[in-house]
């Protein structure tokens, strides 16, 4: 079996949705990408892990990125020994094949509905899918406010010279390297659903993981960012894990080459004790209890609308399930797993 690892692609933050969905798989390193459309309940997400399971089974890595509505769905499967990616091309994240044919493949499975089941029901689809749009962004007020309540923990206070040091001390964990392809990546390792905060940290792969102790919100920002310029510098292959409620700071640093992560989540890894470069910083401005129980409660406002999301859709899917020709779409599966497997054998087993 194949080593898999899990992110999320985008982001409910308080900024609103945030996508990442052009890192999925960098521009360069495309060879296979398939855009797959169609409504909900279709069957995008369970064809997707269909496919990842079979390329894990085939010996490759693939890489999962889940829905931060639904953190059970998939938006999207790559596969990068063989340059292969497969999209939920849908709203709010909306892409089609830039290079039809060549290199993007369009998958319709409006293909295998039977629209005129639909059409009975129109009415109430176009009633429910205005709701949903209306919980995210009931959902994105509460996360705005939020963030307006903690602005104060994206502050840091601490001298140039100090985060320098700390991020140096750092890098000594890295093993030296020749320069890469310079490879950066900007994902969330964390999203916001209905399930709450899902987290996927712990299960990245990597062999040696750092938790920043005692550090807070922008300070674990100014020094993660530190290191990252330095990785830039030596052209290191990084993935970058922001922050979900901040998309602007890094939260988490992954260097899959060295199998080295760095997190600001001291559950994850082993607390690496930045004191000894420490003793200049001053402590940022605490939020006050108001403030802080305010932010939380507001962040509980906005899952709830996440959850009365995850119904509505749930009812937007048996309309289009009972539609859906699904036995069809599991020949256009084998056809699609044929493609990847069939043409690119001399790819088979990624280290």
């Amino acid at each position: 079996m194949g080593i898999k690892t899990s992110y999320f692609a985008g982001g409910n933050t308080a900024y609103g949705f945030c996508s990442y969905f052009p890192y999925i798989l960098p521009e360069a390193e495309q060879k296979q990408v398939y855009y797959i459309k169609g409504g909900p309940g279709v069957g995008k997400s369970t064809l997707m892990k269909q496919i990842g399971k079979r390329m894990e089974e085939a010996g490759y890595r693939v890489e999962y990125f889940f829905c931060s509505g639904d953190p059970a769905s998939l938006d999207a499967v790559a596969v990068p020994a063989l340059g292969a990616a497969l999209m939920d091309g849908t709203a709010p994240h909306i892409y089609d094949p830039a290079i039809p044919g060549a290199r993007d493949t369009l998958v319709s499975l409006g293909d295998y509905l039977r629209e005129e089941q639909l059409r009975t029901n129109q009415d109430k689809i176009i009633r429910i899918s205005r709701e949903i749009s209306e919980y995210y962004q009931q959902c994105y007020a509460y996360l705005g406010g939020a963030g307006k309540l903690m602005e104060d923990s994206k502050t840091c206070q601490a001298s140039p010279k100090s985060i320098y040091a700390c991020a140096q001390s750092l890098k000594e964990k890295l093993k030296d390297t020749n320069p890469s392809d310079d490879v950066v990546r900007h994902l969330f390792g964390d999203a916001y659903t209905f399930k709450g905060l899902v987290s996927f940290v712990k299960e990245i792969p990597a062999k040696y993981k750092y938790a920043l102790a005692n550090t807070e919100r922008g300070l674990c920002h100014a020094i993660l960012k530190e290191l990252y310029q330095m990785g830039r510098k030596e052209r290191r292959t990084m993935v970058v894990l922001h922050d979900p409620l901040y998309p602007s700071l890094i939260a988490h640093l992954y260097f899959p080459l060295e199998s080295v992560l760095y997190t600001s989540d001291d559950s994850c890894g082993e607390a690496f004790p930045l004191e000894p470069v420490m003793c200049d910083f001053k402590k940022t401005k605490t939020l006050d209890v108001f403030s802080e129980n305010m932010s939380q409660q507001l962040i509980g406002e906005a899952v709830k609308q996440l959850k009365l999301a995850k119904t509505a859709h749930d009812k937007l899917e048996a309309y289009y399930v009972e539609s859906m020709d699904f036995e069809s779409l599991n020949e256009r599966r084998e056809e699609i797993i044929d493609d990847l497997l069939g043409a690119k054998e001399s790819h088979f087993i990624l280290k």
